[in-house]
């Protein structure tokens, strides 16, 4: 198997700089092909996706259940904590993917599977807004089914961002997460 690309020969690329629109077309086309490819990149991702901050998100923007999974999703990658280590220095780690980590080795170890816990107090208005009952409407037992579902794909995301192959195989069904106060 060969990584061969097609050639894609324009016969003559001066033509999308002649006039200030297709600049900016071209300019769309190339950033919507600009997505992380690492941890770091998240923030990028989302001005990319929004066209400004997630903190600064306009309410009424996210009206998708995908989209919110996906700003639960970089909530839990963005939360940050400090650690006491065994030499009595601190230090700066992320939280719920030290957690996850934690969950897999716990298995890795003894079998028994670790509720995921997610503390409310890490989740933004924003979020918690997209996931309130008059936001997305029905009844209490419609709205929990949702919640449960978006909040389980991010959590399931984030463990197979960790270790794909190791969470399918072994903690697919066994996953369980709690909010907590």
């Amino acid at each position: 198997m060969t990584d061969a690309r097609p050639k894609v020969v324009i016969k003559s690329p001066k033509r999308f700089l002649i006039n200030k629109e297709n600049r900016e077309l071209q300019q769309k086309i190339v950033d919507t092909f600009k997505y992380p490819r690492s941890r770091q990149g998240c923030e990028n991702y989302s001005r990319l996706v929004c066209g400004r901050d997630w903190e600064n998100i306009d309410p009424t923007y996210l009206q998708t259940y995908a989209a919110t999974e996906d700003e639960f999703l970089f909530t839990l990658l963005r939360t940050w904590e400090v650690v006491k280590l065994k030499n009595e220095e601190m230090e700066q780690c992320r939280k719920y993917q030290r957690q996850a980590i934690g969950i897999i080795l716990h298995h890795a170890r003894s079998g028994n599977v670790k509720d995921f816990i997610i503390n409310d107090y890490d989740i933004r208005g924003h979020l918690r807004y997209q996931l309130s009952l008059e936001n997305i409407g029905g009844t209490q037992k419609e709205r929990d089914k949702i919640v449960h579902m978006i909040i389980s794909n991010a959590v399931r995301r984030l463990f197979e961002e960790l270790d794909l192959e190791y969470y399918h195989n072994y903690l697919i069904d066994k996953m369980r997460w709690r909010l907590e106060a």
